[in-house]
């Protein structure tokens, strides 16, 4: 089935937006404002034009960074009910947590 993966990343600066096919095709690669300053069903809408363009279902990802600094990083964005619709699913996903590292086993030999 043919399908289309996307990934965004909201910072402080500007929104960067990946999507691609499964194949790994790019279907779309963007550098977008600030969502601190976008309309609250920009997002939905962005998602909804790009699978519909295509005429394939979307699964995206939000990266949110939780070291910004403010981890609500797009407070106007109004997800409501709209995180999937019949044309995409929205996970939202911190980024940035450091997992703690494991111990590396200590070689013998010599």
């Amino acid at each position: 089935m043919r399908s289309i993966q996307a990934a965004v990343w909201p910072s402080m600066r500007e929104t960067r937006v990946l999507m691609t096919s499964a194949s790994g095709h790019p279907l779309l690669k963007a550098r977008l404002g600030p969502m601190t300053q976008v309309h609250p069903s920009a997002l939905h809408t962005l998602l909804e034009a790009v699978s519909l363009w295509q005429g394939w279902p979307l699964s995206a990802v939000l990266a949110v960074d939780v070291r910004a600094p403010s981890f609500d990083i797009a407070p106007g964005l109004n997800f409501g009910d709209r995180r999937e619709s019949d044309r995409y699913t929205l996970e939202v996903v911190p980024v940035g947590l450091r997992r703690p590292c494991r111990s590396l086993p200590t070689s013998t030999a010599h």
